[in-house]
């Protein structure tokens, strides 16, 4: 990956400085590897209990082509406004 990060901030000129780096560093890969403290304790995800039988249903009489599968009655993403607020400020 090092030669990749060097050539991609060579050809856009992203944090360069002439042919150098602008920091001195070609990437901050190390700053990334840090472990999660033992006392870390993630949070539980928001879903959704969507049923959304009745759009499968016209997706599939309609012949389009789609990839793999998803529990229609259970549907766990947000599918409006309302539930994609919910989402927005759970996450902050």
């Amino acid at each position: 990956m090092e030669s990749f990060y060097r050539a991609m901030r060579k050809k856009h000129n992203v944090l360069m400085e002439g042919d150098k780096p602008l920091t001195g560093q070609w990437n901050y890969d190390g700053d990334n590897r840090m472990k999660l403290p033992k006392s870390h304790k993630p949070i539980s995800p928001l879903v959704f209990n969507n049923d959304v039988s009745k759009t499968l249903e016209e997706i599939k009489k309609t012949d389009i082509k789609t990839i793999g599968t998803i529990d229609a009655q259970n549907f766990v993403w947000s599918i409006n406004r309302e539930q994609s607020l919910q989402l927005l400020v759970f996450c902050y």
